[in-house]
């Protein structure tokens, strides 16, 4: 809890006993559920502000106070923080870059802030939303204050390590993922036998897998890392049960994340699905050792 502390909480004289409210941007997926329990956890109380075309409203179970906003709708998202006094924020859980090309209604601030970008990719947009929160005094914090715990270990995870050929590739996709990452338009790959058979865009990790198993007809290695400018405070990769239960529907054989910088959801229910099938699992450092 020390980052939360340096942070803000406590400022005015409050002791680390007393709970504070966090406010929690949920998009979709299963992180958002982990940040609440987390939040929860940590003796704070989450209010949810659940992006409407996104969130799983299965969440509202875990969070006894959600509220709905549109992703499109920057100036109420603002309102709906400062109504519940809430000056510490996670943002958690996938929103579709392709929504903003969709016919979604955007507000007046957030179409200013999109206007005044010289580049409209992830980072940028997160980056100018975050600067945005933080001119109207709400701190967002790094993803992982409430989930250090789900960060993928370094090592063989799996019964099954990887073969001489699996971990050639590995190595090799590790170098092409950090260089897709470092122009910011993925973070994965799926390699085979040295050559690069799908680069991750703005379709996701399910679909760049499915794209690289089709190719690859068995025995591919997906390379999952953080981009190299990677903000702790928003799209830190994930991965899960789902994760796994795509690559083993496009026949993969290895899957590589970078360990301590993605989060690895559910894992025991994950690896038991993984070993069933024979899937390598390993938490890769920067070097691509495990």
């Amino acid at each position: 809890m020390a980052a939360l502390f340096y942070h803000g909480l406590g400022e005015r004289g409050e002791t680390k006993n007393m709970r504070e409210k966090v406010g929690v941007l949920a998009g979709s997926g299963r992180l958002p559920f982990f940040v609440v329990r987390g939040i929860r956890a940590a003796g704070h109380q989450p209010v949810v502000l659940g992006l409407t075309e996104e969130v799983d409203p299965a969440l509202a179970a875990e969070a006894s106070d959600m509220e709905y906003v549109s992703v499109g709708r920057l100036g109420e998202i603002v309102h709906s923080l400062h109504h519940h006094d809430l000056r510490h924020l996670v943002l958690a859980g996938k929103v579709r870059k392709t929504l903003l090309f969709a016919d979604i209604k955007i507000d007046e601030e957030f179409r200013r802030l999109l206007d005044g970008l010289p580049r409209k990719n992830d980072d940028a947009i997160l980056g100018a939303v975050v600067d945005y929160l933080a001119r109207a005094g709400i701190v967002v914090l790094p993803q992982a204050e409430f989930l250090s715990d789900l960060l993928a270990p370094r090592g063989v995870l799996s019964r099954r390590a990887p073969d001489a050929r699996e971990q050639a590739d590995i190595l090799f996709g590790l170098t092409m993922a950090k260089a897709i990452g470092a122009l910011d338009f993925g973070q994965s790959v799926v390699v085979k036998d040295l050559a690069v058979l799908a680069v991750e865009a703005a379709e996701g990790t399910d679909e760049t897998i499915r794209r690289g198993g089709r190719l690859g007809r068995g025995g591919a290695v997906l390379v999952k890392v953080s981009k190299p400018q990677q903000d702790p405070r928003f799209d830190v990769p994930t991965i899960g049960p789902d994760t796994v239960a795509c690559a083993l529907e496009a026949v993969l054989s290895v899957l590589a994340v970078e360990a301590g910088k993605r989060f690895f959801l559910e894992r025991e229910e994950a690896l038991r699905a993984a070993d069933r099938a024979g899937l390598a699992v390993v938490g890769i450092d920067e070097a691509g050792a495990y």
